[in-house]
């Protein structure tokens, strides 16, 4: 419910503001109530993947099984007091 109301209440400023569609989506920590075992990320990465109105969405997760979904996965470490970046192929 809340994943549709961020798409829903995004869609409705963008296109006041705009006139135009939600092109972009970025969720921070989507599973954050969401648990492996009853299958609501794999739900939420099968709801993500089929939403063909907005061009691009990123998410921010620490959730394995979420990022084992994405069509591009981008890591961030902490290495020596510095951000070590990573483009990570699936």
């Amino acid at each position: 419910m809340a994943l549709a109301y961020r798409i829903g209440l995004g869609q409705i400023v963008t296109e006041a503001k705009t006139g135009q569609s939600l092109e972009i989506l970025i969720l921070d920590e989507p599973t954050e109530s969401l648990g492996v075992e009853d299958g609501s990320i794999e739900a939420l990465a099968s709801t993500l993947a089929n939403l063909r109105m907005i061009r691009q969405i990123i998410i921010v997760t620490h959730s394995e099984e979420l990022a084992e979904k994405a069509d591009r996965k981008i890591v961030l470490r902490r290495v020596d007091d510095r951000s070590q970046i990573e483009e990570v192929k699936n």
